[in-house]
């Protein structure tokens, strides 16, 4: 089967030249008008297809969209599909890495695992689609990517010109409650997510800049005005010039949101914007003097800068510093599933995107898995003398010495989860990893093994009220991973808890992302007791 390509206007699904496409594809055309009758009463519907799962029909109409059983109904108009012809299809829209790389790689590792065949077409620089076939060639399913950004995607989404959104940050609080009243069900609920990988971004400087190391803290006062010399950060006396992608870009977006507004400083006016996270680069590498965030895949020809904070921790962007979630700037990067039918296929593509094969994919694509990775003792031997020289006072001897006494022979696994600031209940992604938990437990992963969840804490309220909080996000883990598995472990596997508290710093009490970090719960795992 040979690609081909077409170059519709810039309307998404909307265009004539889409609509095209699609029936070239075998898909539903879905910009055109049909009428649907009722095969068994006097019910009559004029509107737009923007929904086919192979069983059911949806149809914006003046009166809103409906879903109808398609057995049940008539359709005129020659976007009516066909069973047995056309192929159900998905639309995916939003985060441009996951759209362009992430998704497509994941789609034809789901073909090749399953004996499927495919074929892709390129509509144009952002939209693409695949074809999956069986082995004998019949269409199964169609799969249309559109590669954005995160706000872009979530407007598709809202117009049911998407039936997936594509994401590189949460989503905000008005969006989640805009998302519920339209009916699009409680997007920012775990029950309509699901993790695809952790990415990452890091500070970058121009070619040649001496400086190595920033702080998070200076980053943000940078870029929120503060802070305008190199000479200020350890280096030569320079001025900084500021460079951003585009602030639709979602990694611009997260970096201007979690670090500089929530250190309570607004953007400076002299960043200078650039199009693309590559224009941005390219801008970058040209000058020693430039400061700029960017996905640590995508930094091109700059300098990477490493992060150490006021207490002297250093962080980089490392494989394991990101899939623990431990590096300050790591992006989850999400698809959020609204509340509606989608084909059975496609169901299993979402299931599948957790087995071995599709973690492999996404490592080759240049991000984290979710799967858990071992860490030994051994090599965290540098983590371990941070956290000796930052202890607080109220860390003794005696503490430090049962902390290697608990976790002696064991291997951290980099499944890490934490908390919201000031509460006992997981943060979203640590939620969509308690659930993934406890499927690779039902699916015998640990098999004869003990697993012990290890809580930390911040050095805030006294050791002995640290470790109880400690102890109790343990146990809070527990609970989720417990309830994901009907309230019983399966045979042959003990989960544990303990609460360290504040033993084990890896940030910086004096910064709001050091106390988040230090609340933490990490997975460890030893023989079997």
């Amino acid at each position: 089967m040979t690609s081909q390509s077409f170059r519709p206007s810039s309307s998404f699904f909307r265009s004539a030249a889409i609509s095209v496409a699609l029936l070239l594809l075998g898909c539903v055309a879905v910009a055109q008008e049909v009428t649907l009758r009722a095969i068994d009463g006097d019910l009559t519907v004029d509107g737009r297809i923007v929904g086919y799962d192979g069983t059911n029909l949806r149809v914006e109409t003046d009166s809103g969209t409906l879903t109808l059983n398609y057995a049940r109904i008539r359709c005129e108009g020659q976007a009516c599909p066909v069973p047995g012809r056309d192929a159900p299809f998905l639309r995916f829209s939003g985060a441009q890495r996951m759209g362009e790389i992430i998704l497509p790689a994941l789609t034809e590792g789901f073909a090749r695992d399953n004996g499927y065949l495919t074929d892709r077409i390129d509509f144009d620089d952002q939209t693409s689609a695949y074809r999956i076939f069986d082995a004998e060639g019949a269409p199964l399913l169609n799969l249309i990517f559109r590669a954005t950004t995160t706000t872009d995607g979530f407007a598709d989404l809202l117009a049911d010109e998407a039936d997936v959104l594509l994401a590189n940050r949460s989503l905000t609080e008005p969006e989640a409650r805009l998302a519920l009243e339209i009916g699009l069900g409680n997007l920012g609920s775990s029950r309509h997510m699901q993790l695809v990988a952790l990415d990452a971004m890091a500070p970058v400087a121009g070619a040649g800049q001496s400086v190595r190391d920033v702080s998070l803290a200076n980053v943000a006062r940078a870029f929120g005005g503060e802070i305008t010399n190199w000479s200020e950060l350890g280096g030569a006396d320079a001025p900084i010039r500021l460079h951003l992608p585009n602030l639709r870009v979602g990694a611009s977006y997260v970096f201007v949101d979690t670090v500089v507004e929530r250190a309570g400083l607004r953007l400076s006016e002299q960043v200078i914007f650039h199009p693309t996270i590559e224009a941005t680069a390219e801008a970058v590498a040209a000058d020693r003097t430039a400061l700029s965030i960017l996905p640590v895949l995508l930094q091109g020809n700059t300098q990477p800068l490493g992060l150490r904070d006021a207490c002297g921790i250093a962080s980089r962007a490392t494989q394991i510093g990101i899939k623990t979630e431990d590096y300050p700037l790591t992006l989850p990067l999400y698809l959020y599933h609204p509340r509606r039918a989608m084909p059975e296929i496609a169901l299993d593509f979402f299931a599948w995107m957790t087995t071995a094969e599709a973690q492999l994919i996404l490592r080759r694509a240049g991000v984290e898995a979710q799967a858990p990775s071992p860490i030994t003792v051994d090599q965290q031997g540098r983590r371990f003398a941070q956290a000796i020289a930052n202890a607080g006072d109220d860390v003794t001897l005696a503490a430090l010495q049962r902390m290697v006494r608990q976790l002696d022979g064991s291997a951290r696994l980099s499944l890490t989860f934490r908390f919201d600031e000031g509460e006992r209940e997981l943060d979203l992604t640590s939620q969509l990893h308690a659930e993934y938990l406890a499927m690779i437990l039902q699916d015998g992963a640990y098999h004869g093994q003990s697993l012990l969840l290890v809580g930390f804490g911040d050095s805030e309220g006294g050791a002995a009220v640290n470790r109880e909080l400690s102890l109790n996000r343990a146990n809070a883990v527990r609970e989720t991973v417990l309830e994901h598995l009907g309230g019983v472990l399966p045979d042959g596997v003990s989960l544990r808890t303990v609460g360290l508290g504040e033993t084990l710093p890896i940030g910086c009490d004096d910064t709001p992302w050091g106390r988040r970090s230090n609340r933490r719960v990490e997975l460890w795992i030893g023989s079997a007791p």
